[in-house]
């Protein structure tokens, strides 16, 4: 089992640039503006095939990357959490995913479609995570929801520790 230390991880996961190397559903990516703890990208992915958009990125402390776009037609909220594990050299990677589509565009993509794309690039950054960072377990995945809304995948993946993460 491999044993990642939280800060190298959240290192890693916080050098956007190297995105479209570390997901492969990252079809393109540019940076269109930097700061010291955030982003403006434009990003096409391979599962929401919808074209480029704006999105906001956030490096926050202690260890947290949101990624957001609220454009019209679609409402979308991804985070990456990394927590400490049982000792020094292990982590907990906590991913979540919100998509909505609103108004005309939710004519054209049923809640059911939508939520097959989600469900698909959590397995998809989770496999990802796995590539990049030798974990093991897939600890939790957790799925709720409303009609008119797709489904929150929350997904903790473990990368070394034995346990479920503590509630902080």
């Amino acid at each position: 089992m491999a044993t990642v230390a939280p800060e190298a991880v959240f290192s890693r996961l916080q050098k956007v640039w190297e995105w479209p190397r570390m997901f492969a559903d990252i079809k393109k990516m540019r940076i269109a503006e930097r700061g010291s703890n955030r982003f403006r990208i434009e990003l096409e992915t391979r599962t929401l095939d919808c074209g480029t958009h704006a999105y906001e990125v956030r490096i926050e402390p202690p260890r947290s990357i949101r990624l957001w776009i609220d454009a019209p037609g679609i409402t979308a909220l991804a985070s990456m959490r990394v927590l400490d594990g049982s000792t020094a050299r292990h982590s907990w990677i906590v991913y979540s995913l919100f998509v909505e589509a609103h108004g005309i565009a939710s004519w054209f993509v049923s809640t059911d479609a939508l939520r097959r794309k989600q469900e698909n690039m959590v397995v998809q950054y989770l496999g990802d995570l796995k590539r990049l960072f030798g974990t093991q377990a897939i600890a939790a995945v957790e799925r709720g929801g409303t009609a008119s809304a797709a489904r929150t995948a929350n997904t903790i993946v473990n990368t070394g520790a034995r346990h479920e993460p503590r509630a902080r």
